[in-house]
């Protein structure tokens, strides 16, 4: 009896240290979130989505090899942890392995389908192998539900669809022309540089699984906003 007094205890006080590190990491504050959420572990070493969640800091910290060892421990401890999935797909993307990066994605999108970063991914990997028509469609689906729930950052999905968008209207105007480079990344051929996303993007999902209720909406994290009149702001 006392025993199970004692692991309720623990997981309450794991899921302290939990909410602290997510708290600490909407403020920016990313070395206090990876030591809140060591302090979780501590307590429950065999929870995946706190290794997962320690992966993603890791990650947008740019500790990449500690990030994917985070990962991959939560996917051992449970196949179908979402946000290991997810993070090993902003890795794969990241080192441009589109369709590793597409894997990952597709198989978090099944046990979460309604995070609208995972759409939002898959869309920019189908922009890079320069399949607008099925980018736009993802794209599309995550503006959805960055709308549904009143997300800042539809503002940057909304600029992708027009995007998106206008590179399908050229493809159609002139079909015998060979498809254009994607042109919201930086330029990789020595091009002019342009106000738009770099090509490592860290987007962190605004919502947890089996987090008690969601965190605080942010803004993009690595991408661009557009200011009052649309015109692109520089970085």
């Amino acid at each position: 009896m006392g025993n199970s007094r004692r692991i309720g205890a623990s997981r309450y006080e794991a899921d302290e240290h939990y909410r602290a590190a997510l708290d600490h990491y909407h403020k920016g504050n990313l070395e206090p979130a990876l030591q809140a959420i060591e302090q979780a572990l501590a307590l429950i070493p065999k929870n995946s989505e706190y290794h997962a969640c320690k992966g993603l800091f890791q990650l947008e910290k740019g500790e990449t090899s500690l990030a994917k060892l985070s990962f991959e421990t939560a996917l051992r401890l449970h196949g179908s942890e979402m946000l290991a999935h997810y993070g090993l797909g902003v890795l794969a993307f990241n080192d441009k392995q589109w369709e590793n990066a597409r894997q990952f994605f597709i198989t978090a999108r099944v046990v979460y389908p309604n995070h609208a970063e995972i759409p939002y991914y898959l869309a920019l990997i189908h922009h890079r192998e320069q399949d607008n028509q099925t980018a736009l469609l993802y794209m599309q689906h995550a503006t959805q539900l960055m709308d549904a729930h009143h997300d800042k950052r539809v503002t940057d999905a909304r600029r992708w669809l027009r995007e998106f968008e206008k590179l399908i209207q050229q493809a159609q105007s002139r079909p015998d022309e060979l498809p254009s480079q994607p042109s919201l990344f930086a330029d990789e051929h020595g091009g002019a540089p342009t106000d738009t996303p770099p090509e490592q993007v860290v987007f962190i999902p605004n919502e947890r699984p089996a987090l008690l209720g969601a965190s605080t909406p942010t803004d993009s994290v690595g991408l661009p906003s557009d200011d009052e009149d649309g015109t692109p702001s520089a970085e």
